[in-house]
């Protein structure tokens, strides 16, 4: 059976990130066991040439900030909010 309403809540995550260059990771949302055959998504956390930071992907991107990287201090700590609602991200 697949997961309810109830498993997908709205939430706020902060926190503060310090990452090495080059990397290449990302918040993941939502993850749900394998055996629900549902994907989680992933806040892109990308800081290479190239990358992205703060797109939203689940296998390809939902979500493209060609901004997040510019704003994305290095060798510093950064501060990130990921705000999900509802059962789609917006």
């Amino acid at each position: 059976e697949a997961p309810g309403k109830a498993d997908r809540g709205d939430f706020i995550l902060t926190l503060e990130a310090r990452i090495t260059y080059p990397f290449d990771s990302g918040i993941f949302l939502r993850m749900l066991p394998r055996a629900s055959r549902l994907k989680g998504n992933q806040v892109t956390l990308d800081y290479r040439p190239g990358g992205e930071v703060g797109g939203l992907y689940a296998d390809g991107f939902l979500f493209h900030n060609p901004g997040g990287s510019a704003k994305f201090r290095r060798d510093a700590w950064n501060h990130i909010k990921v705000r999900c609602c509802g059962e789609d991200f917006r």
